[in-house]
């Protein structure tokens, strides 16, 4: 054979060689990219059908390859999501919590979405930018939003006018609420839940807030806050209540009691604590006459307490090869007018202005109240929102609400509740224990 012909022969079957191994791996990468995405979700088996609706119709209408959806309850959300990406070898979608995702960020579980908000795969042009920004971490996009929501009160109206009393205004404090509730108590028996009864550190996040400090230190390390007679008077203000036979039943307000209801759903309390998304389902479930609204302000606050939250975020987890499709989908859950009518607020108010405006013309009246009372909020209402929670926040959680109740049963004094609670949570915070 010619040296010269067996030379480039050689040359042409390793040419052949490596085009056949680039047509075959190209092959897979389209095969991994068109097989499935997957994705991930925590929610109620309402959320769970309106996410379906819009998972099989985003694959009817963008999507040809295969999605695999999961969903869990939120006590079970974490543990299986923390199972899945550790047998995972490919990117997915997952919901994630403000609390977490700090956490999920530092573990490099997480890609940062810049690169796909910058080529528009994910666009956010006509997004409010803080409702943006609450989704970075170290300047980097981590998670962005599903919905827009703030703390609030609810109130039904037609014990207020049994009491002869207005609606409040935006300007009204915690003592004006106060001295309401007492009138109501005195004129109809009709009494007062204590403050945010499901999670009460959020309550008094609130107060912490208004005057320029925050919950935990921006490190997380320790709280915000070191004044007990802060906490002091929060528990007061309740006890206050209390010691008019105005506040309901601390028991079944906390949920000590199976199989009871809460107060406010059997109107024993005129007033209860939520999130904004939450109100629609309240609404519908206790068919009440209720109003939405801003929480009360203290005396003299340098600042709005409420803030505007992310009722959840959805990111994307580090992998491989399918980042872009994870994207896309992102991309038209928050974009898609008929997936968000399908949604209907669920997981707070669309944070895409033209989905919102276009949801108004559709929506019911209780919707629109959530829709109108974000935009109070986002009026001159709100301050901007604290860093995440820590990872030790659920513990700091569980003891106020511990402390909390204690307080309110006269087990303990507002001021050795406030002392415990500081010191503890600070043992707790600086991974010290107690």
């Amino acid at each position: 054979m010619n040296r010269r012909f067996g030379f480039s022969l050689s040359i042409l079957l390793f040419a052949g060689i490596i085009l056949t191994i680039a047509y075959f791996m190209n092959g897979k990468d389209e095969e991994k990219q068109d097989d499935s995405i997957s994705i991930i979700w925590w929610g109620s088996s309402l959320r769970n059908h309106l996410t379906q609706s819009v998972i099989d119709r985003y694959q009817e209408t963008r999507f040809d390859g295969t999605i695999k959806a999961k969903h869990f309850t939120w006590n079970e959300y974490w543990r299986a999501a923390e199972k899945l990406y550790a047998a995972s070898d490919t990117s997915f979608v997952i919901q994630q919590d403000y609390a977490f995702l700090r956490q999920w960020v530092a573990e490099k579980r997480l890609i940062a979405l810049d690169q796909y908000v910058g080529d528009g795969t994910i666009d956010l042009s006509y997004v409010y930018e803080p409702y943006i920004d609450a989704g970075r971490i170290d300047r980097e996009l981590y998670g962005v939003s599903l919905g827009i929501n703030a703390p609030a009160v609810i109130y039904n109206y037609e014990i207020l006018k049994m009491a002869g009393l207005e609606r409040p205004d935006v300007d009204w404090t915690w003592d004006d609420l106060v001295e309401m509730a007492i009138e109501i108590y005195q004129k109809t028996g009709v009494k007062t839940v204590p403050f945010f009864s499901t999670s009460p550190i959020f309550g008094f996040e609130n107060w912490v807030r208004q005057t320029g400090g925050s919950f935990f230190s921006d490190n997380g390390q320790s709280l915000g806050f070191s004044r007990s007679e802060l906490l002091k008077e929060y528990f007061q203000i309740q006890l206050k209540l209390l010691n008019a036979g105005a506040l309901s039943n601390v028991d079944r307000a906390f949920g000590l009691i199976k199989d009871e209801k809460e107060p406010f759903e059997m109107e024993e309390s005129w007033i209860n604590f939520i999130w904004s998304n939450e109100f629609v389902n309240i609404k519908k479930k206790e068919g009440l006459p209720l109003e939405l609204f801003l929480l009360p302000r203290i005396e003299n606050s340098k600042r709005p307490g409420i803030y505007l939250k992310p009722s959840m975020f959805f990111s994307i987890t580090a992998g491989s090869g399918n980042e872009r499709e994870c994207a896309e989908f992102i991309n038209f859950f928050i974009h898609n007018q008929q997936s968000n009518k399908i949604l209907m607020g669920d997981r707070g108010v669309p944070i895409v202005e033209t989905v919102r405006e276009a949801m108004r013309e559709t929506i019911d009246e209780d919707l629109k109240k959530v829709f109108n009372y974000i935009a109070l909020v986002r009026d001159g209402n709100f301050s901007p929102i604290d860093p995440p929670d820590p990872p030790e926040a659920d513990q700091v959680k569980n003891l106020f609400k511990k402390i909390t109740i204690s307080v309110l049963k006269e087990e303990i004094s507002p001021e050795k509740g406030a002392y415990d609670f500081i010191r503890q949570a600070n043992l707790i915070l600086s991974n010290k224990g107690f």
